[in-house]
């Protein structure tokens, strides 16, 4: 392996982030987080990509694959470097890969910049990932994390860590059993999260007490219901799986539309009158509403046009100021039995980068919206988009 040597005996230089620990402390800072690995900067990634595509604006995605390809060139060297020098290394959350958080949602923004041509860069992180994942006996991903706080666990939140990373992968490389796998996870995690009470999910299942938590955190909605439009967008029409999981998205649909305020956001705790309006999961909502009504998914279109709208007419009056910084966002949470965590302990954050992707993507998601609704407008015919083919 090649490092740089300094003009003195056994000298050498050893390239590393100033701040090792950054990666955790999420800040505003471009220039501090540019060429991290996180699932928070992997949406970010994701919205700047489609965002670049939807604008027109190349500048955007160049900058978006500059920032993932830091990640991807170094990778090996950091492996090295790691092994050579220990903590902290190189992009430390990237050659770790201790727990989902890790893997999936930096791994999908990857695959969705996997430039035509290929890069064997790419699919090496990728293959690494798609063995990674930690499962229990039934199948169904979990958080191991041995001696941490989160041992043992199953959150709502890593459906995105981990099924939008598989629909993609599986598209690349031809092989179904991700795909499969993907929309297994879904129907695993309804068995362990879904309220059926409340038509909501639980935001964690702890395996060390044999229980959910039973607090309907909303961004842990959000990661559900997003990611479920993602898979749902890949997989087949004939996918064994389809029917059950297309039922999945229309109860969660029903149950979250239900919580929403008079605002047109949802509450950081969905079912709580009492929580703070949160940006990011009604970000989250507004996109998956506005992807089920241009795909055909869901049946009361008009109710679901207008609550993507609303949301999105609430997030540019309340979240998003005129020099585009984003307020309203949780901070990245733990996880709690009680709902005062997340209504009192998890405070906003400005421009917080669990928001900052998101609100890019629901952008898109709502400009697509609304020229599909022109479109049928104009042409007298219900009509949905067709959804990808998938694998």
């Amino acid at each position: 392996m090649t490092g740089w040597a300094l003009d003195g005996p056994a000298f050498k230089l050893r390239p590393y982030y100033e701040n090792a620990m950054l990666s955790n402390r999420w800040t505003a800072g471009a220039a501090t987080n540019f060429g991290r690995w996180d699932y928070p900067l992997g949406v970010t990634m994701y919205g700047l990509l489609q965002t670049a595509r939807e604008l027109g604006r190349p500048e955007i995605g160049d900058y978006a694959r500059a920032h993932i390809d830091s990640c991807t060139d170094w990778y090996e060297y950091s492996l090295w470097d790691k092994a050579a020098y220990g903590f902290p290394s190189i992009n430390h959350q990237l050659v770790l890969m201790k727990m989902l958080d890790n893997c999936g949602s930096f791994g999908s923004a990857m695959l969705e910049a996997y430039p035509s041509e290929g890069n064997a860069d790419y699919l090496g992180i990728a293959d690494f990932i798609a063995n990674r994942l930690e499962r229990r006996d039934d199948g169904a991903y979990y958080r191991l994390c041995v001696g941490e706080y989160s041992a043992d666990t199953m959150w709502a939140d890593d459906l995105y860590m981990s099924a939008p990373f598989l629909s993609r992968y599986a598209g690349i490389t031809g092989n179904r059993q991700y795909l499969d796998d993907a929309a297994s996870q879904f129907l695993h995690y309804r068995r362990y999260l879904y309220m059926e009470d409340r038509g909501v999910m639980s935001h964690v299942y702890d395996f060390k007490y044999g229980k959910a938590t039973r607090i309907p955190w909303g961004r842990g909605n959000g990661w559900t219901l997003f990611s479920l439009s993602e898979l749902l967008e890949r997989l087949p029409a004939e996918h064994a799986d389809r029917p059950a999981l297309l039922a999945f998205f229309r109860e969660l649909c029903a149950g979250i539309a239900a919580q929403q305020g008079e605002s047109g956001l949802w509450r950081q705790v969905l079912t709580d009158p009492d929580a703070y309006e949160e940006a990011s999961c009604t970000a989250m909502f507004a996109y998956a509403f506005a992807r089920g009504v241009r795909f055909g998914w869901l049946e009361d279109a008009a109710r679901y046009t207008e609550a993507a709208l609303r949301a999105w007419r609430g997030l540019a009056a309340k979240a998003i100021d005129r020099q585009g910084n984003v307020h309203g966002v949780c901070s990245g949470s733990r996880y709690s039995f009680t709902a005062d965590y997340y209504k009192y302990d998890l405070l906003t954050v400005v421009n917080d980068n669990h928001g900052t992707g998101i609100m890019m993507l629901a952008g898109v998601e709502i400009c697509r919206l609304e020229t599909f609704l022109r479109e049928r407008d104009s042409s007298g015919t219900p009509g949905a988009v067709q959804a990808r083919s998938g694998v």
